[in-house]
């Protein structure tokens, strides 16, 4: 068996050397860019902040016209504030 110990963390690293983005634009002035990406705060979610969880939280389950483009843009596989569609 090998055993392997990094001596270092890399991308922590990396991170360190830059401090956060308070109101990131790249978050839509909303998030914080921190390493690279946005964290959102709570009421939005999006890889950019772009959405707004309780818009998508309040669709009636058995509503069938729903806006295909925004479900796109704000559902992805991940996102954990987005709630139940």
């Amino acid at each position: 068996m090998l055993n392997v110990t990094a001596a270092c963390n890399c991308l922590a690293s990396v991170c360190a050397s830059f401090p956060p983005v308070l109101n990131s634009a790249r978050c839509s002035d909303l998030g914080d860019l921190v390493c690279g990406s946005c964290e959102c705060p709570v009421g939005w979610s999006g890889e950019f902040c772009e959405c707004r969880s309780t818009e998508i939280s309040e669709i009636p389950a058995d509503q069938t016209s729903l806006d295909a483009a925004m479900l796109a843009k704000c559902t992805r596989p991940g996102d954990k504030d987005v709630g139940v569609l």
